[in-house]
């Protein structure tokens, strides 16, 4: 197995679960490194980043205009992150970036809600009442991101290859549950897995450098030939498309590009 991404409430002891995971299997443990190396790629500053990453669309929008561009850079980090193998992921979005790899094994960590308000009261000093709105604030503005990013819910179980329940098994089990899943076939590391990795990243690369450009891009890349599509206007669609193969072509990895205007997003 390649890659294992851990989706996890608050106060779940899901970080917990990863690190023993990934020290079981010998793997690589990363979870909000991955802020670090997109900022650190794309001259983005982490804060900047890190707020794209937790505000909903409405809101980065008044924070700055460029917010697709700053989570472009950080699926880019995230995939060439991946590409390295042997690694257990447990930060934001994996389950929904990893949702079309081949191998990847994707888990939920879940725990029942008085558990977790115990663990919130303990942790902060707080009363039972304020300690179970903070976990629903946090809850909410989790599931809100995703679906406002992303459109789907993190809490949808089709995302997960399996959802564990840590108040009803423990750590131990879902520790040792998860390892013995990753071993197997079905989630074995193939050509395939590296080949879809390979292809998202440089996806990610080139919506990245189209965004400072554009206002909404979205770019397929596949063994290097790329295809683009930049909201613009039907009339504007000569113009347009020769500016974005111009600029994806100066992507490293990009050999051969494809470009057009998509008018329904923009009258939307």
């Amino acid at each position: 197995m390649s890659i294992i991404s851990i989706s996890r409430d608050s106060k779940t002891h899901g970080e917990i679960v990863a690190k023993r995971v990934a020290e079981q299997l010998g793997f690589e443990s990363v979870g909000r490194d991955i802020i670090f190396e997109a900022a650190q790629q794309s001259d983005i500053p982490e804060a900047r980043i890190e707020k794209a990453l937790s505000e909903s669309p409405k809101g980065l929008r008044r924070l700055f205009g460029n917010w697709r561009r700053h989570l472009a850079f950080f699926r880019a980090a995230f995939f060439e992150h991946m590409e390295k193998g042997c690694i257990v992921y447990h930060g934001l979005a994996g389950q929904v970036f990893l949702q079309d790899v081949p191998g990847a094994l994707k888990i939920r960590i879940v725990a029942d809600i008085d558990d977790r308000v115990r663990e919130e009261a303990a942790a902060h000093g707080l009363s039972t009442e304020t300690a179970k709105r903070r976990i629903e604030l946090v809850d909410r503005a989790r599931r809100e991101w995703t679906r406002n990013i992303y459109g789907v819910d993190n809490s949808d179980p089709h995302l997960y290859d399996l959802i564990i329940n840590v108040s009803s098994v423990g750590i131990d089990k879902a520790v040792e549950t998860i390892v013995d899943m990753a071993g197997r076939k079905a989630f074995e590391e193939t050509g395939e897995t590296m080949a879809a990795l390979k292809d998202k990243a440089l996806s990610a690369r080139t919506e990245a450098e189209l965004l400072q450009s554009f206002d909404e891009v979205k770019a397929t890349c596949h063994d290097g030939k790329c295809v683009v599509s930049i909201t613009a206007p039907l009339l504007q669609e000569e113009v347009v498309a020769a500016k974005a193969r111009k600029i994806a072509m100066r992507v490293k990895g990009v050999r051969e590009v494809s470009a057009g205007v998509d008018t329904a997003r923009f009258a939307a």
